[in-house]
């Protein structure tokens, strides 16, 4: 009885290693297979009066690494080569190319690039 009860903790716990969401090496392989959605320069007379956060920096420089969900406010971690972590919220600008955050879900950021119709912004999504 014992060692059944040794062999099925290895096992939960071997098993539960595999599945951690948490691996860096797994985060890493993930968000590189993933290509990056911006090509386009944003319109700068869009909404020109708002701050933009991480401004001086590209969108493609920027990893999204992790999503936080705290009651009604979500937020979005992003971080540079440079292990500079931004955090931002839905409705704020972030990067040169000032993407405009519309929604944090659990598993995705959604953006809205405001291209050359101020009405009608291009939507951008980007997975973890």
């Amino acid at each position: 009885m014992y060692r059944l009860s040794l062999f099925l903790f290895i096992f939960v716990v071997s098993s539960a290693y595999g599945a951690d969401p948490f691996d860096k090496n797994r985060r890493t392989e993930a968000h590189r297979a993933q290509p990056h959605p911006v090509t386009a320069t944003p319109n700068q007379t869009c909404h020109s009066g708002n701050e933009i956060i991480a401004e001086n920096i590209n969108f493609k420089r920027l990893k999204l690494v992790g999503l936080l969900s705290e009651k009604d406010r979500p937020q979005a971690l992003f971080q540079t080569d440079e292990k500079q972590i931004f955090m931002v919220k839905e409705q704020d600008f972030i990067a040169q190319e000032r993407l405009q955050i519309q929604q944090i879900g659990k598993n995705a950021v959604h953006f809205n690039q405001w291209k050359l119709d101020c009405h009608k912004p291009e939507r951008l999504t980007l997975k973890f």
